[in-house]
């Protein structure tokens, strides 16, 4: 099972501000700019072939995006092309939001 679904909490239990994953938005840079969760790397889905270089298969992956739908493409892309410890953060940027948990924007 190539990309397993992770709630905000089990992200924060198992990786937040750890060193031992990459947290990659997949959102377009218009919307990472505006908010978006603390240490992620923008890898906008329509950029995701191009840049699997960017993309470590030694550690584990956490996608995210608004909502939970792009994230999973882009599980489905990174699964394609040999990754297989991938997660999908459940509820995306908005639950995180929704949960008024620390986010950064452009401005910071």
């Amino acid at each position: 099972m190539p990309l397993t679904d992770i709630t905000i909490e089990d992200y924060q239990a198992d990786y937040e501000g750890q060193d031992n994953h990459v947290l990659i938005d997949v959102r377009e840079i218009e919307e990472w700019e505006d908010v978006r969760l603390p240490n992620t790397v923008n890898i906008p889905l329509s950029e995701l072939g191009e840049r699997l270089d960017e993309i470590p298969t030694d550690t584990p992956v956490v996608l995210v995006c608004r909502s939970g739908g792009r994230s999973a493409m882009a599980g489905d892309q990174l699964a394609a092309n040999g990754y297989d410890n991938m997660f999908n953060l459940l509820e995306g940027t908005m639950g995180w939001v929704r949960r008024e948990l620390p986010t950064e924007s452009g401005e910071a």
